[in-house]
This record gives structure tokens, C-alpha cells and sequence, in this order.
């Protein structure tokens, strides 16, 4: 069987990802970075599994056999964002991701920051205005 390559891979790792099957989407995403750690797809991905795991959206139990906390977790879907922005600084989603990250994370000012920049990026995301509305009401 030949080998995967990177587009597989991050394609395969988030379509497990999209079957809740994290472990092996996490794993598949991983194999990619190996491939490609200079391409930002299967970092964006990999931060968008961390995010659901941190947020509380799965069992967390469910996927990882040692213990996994939730701190542990947002900061690796903080990491792969940043990651993400050191490849391609104008990555909108990624910006979007962190902010929500940020804000979820209750750093407010941080937040601010990266949904703003990301309305810099593309002015046409109501979603965002909102989002950084509710963050100067709090």
C-alpha cells in the first residue's frame, strides 16, 4: 500500500474528525504535520480538534487513555492556530479560531486582537463584529 500524502492525510483527519473519531484524526492530522509542518492545513485542523475537545463538545475520556485536561487541550489548539499564523499570517480562520479560543479561554484583550485582525483581513463577517461586540460589553 503506498504511502498517504499530505492532502490525504489532512483530508482523512478531518473527515474522522467530522465522525468524532479524534484519537485517529489527531494521529492522521500528526502524520501530515511530519510530512509538512510548513502548510498550514493540517496545523488549522489539528487546532480545530483540540477546540472541540477543550470546549467540552466530546468526552474527552472517551478518546484518551492517560489523563487529559482541559488546559492542556486549549493550549494545544492555541499552538497549532499560532502555528497556523506563522505560515500564512492573513489565514482568517485561524484568527477567528484563536480569538474564539482566547475569548473562551477569558483572555479578553487577546481576543480582541484576533477577531480584529481577522475583520481587517475580510470586513464581510457579521459572526465577528458580533462576536467582538459581546467581548467590549463583558
Amino acid at each position: 500500500m503506498a504511502e498517504e500524502t499530505y492532502e490525504q492525510l489532512v483530508a482523512r483527519g478531518t473527515e474522522l474528525a467530522e465522525d468524532e473519531n479524534f484519537r485517529e484524526a489527531i494521529q492522521a492530522l500528526r502524520q501530515a504535520i511530519e510530512l509538512h509542518g510548513d502548510l498550514p492545513d493540517a496545523h488549522y485542523n489539528l487546532g480545530v480538534v483540540y477546540g472541540l475537545l477543550a470546549m467540552g463538545d466530546v468526552d474527552v475520556e472517551e478518546y484518551f487513555e492517560d489523563r487529559v485536561d482541559e488546559e492542556m487541550l486549549f493550549q494545544n489548539a492555541i499552538d497549532e492556530y499560532q502555528r497556523v499564523l506563522e505560515i500564512d499570517p492573513n489565514h482568517v480562520a485561524a484568527h477567528n479560531n484563536l480569538g474564539t479560543i482566547y475569548a473562551l479561554h477569558g483572555e479578553r484583550d487577546l481576543a480582541m486582537h484576533e477577531l480584529e485582525r481577522s475583520l481587517e483581513l475580510n470586513a464581510d463577517q457579521p459572526e465577528v463584529r458580533e462576536q467582538i461586540e459581546e467581548l467590549k460589553s463583558t
